[in-house]
């Protein structure tokens, strides 16, 4: 009669793997708030706090910092911030081509709208943005 096998089990090394490094999201732990604009209309104002560039899983991104923020419209919903929350916004290339053009700069009150979703013909349609300084 045959004798069955024993399976080998690997013992645990005790070291933990940081799946991060492979893309694994992490939930964001701060009080901060992200700026997500998905529908025509959504917007924010708010006074521009810093311009920074942050290390991603796709490369070097920039955020936009903003404090002091009036309102959020995020999706159609309006959101309030509380004192001293941070707003971050990820600017996507058009955003950023607006914000050039407009001049804004740290220490600016600025009120971003997304103002147009135009259809690409691929899947995430081009968002227009329009940006007014407050000086």
């Amino acid at each position: 009669m045959p004798v069955a096998k024993k399976k080998t089990v690997a013992k645990s090394t005790g070291r933990k793997i940081d799946w991060t490094v492979y893309g694994a999201r992490v939930a964001d732990e701060s009080e901060d708030f992200t700026w997500k604009a998905v529908a025509e209309g959504d917007s924010v104002l708010g006074t521009i706090k810093s311009v920074e560039e942050v290390n991603t899983r796709y490369g070097q991104k920039a955020i936009i910092k903003m404090t002091d923020v009036d309102h959020v419209v995020s999706d159609g919903e309006t959101h309030d911030l509380g004192t001293g929350q941070l707003l971050i916004i990820w600017p996507t290339p058009g955003l950023i081509d607006e914000m050039s053009k407009s001049g804004a700069d740290e220490g600016d009150v600025v009120e971003i709208e997304l103002a147009e979703l135009v259809d690409t013909g691929k899947g995430n349609p081009f968002k227009q943005f329009s940006v007014e300084v407050q000086k």
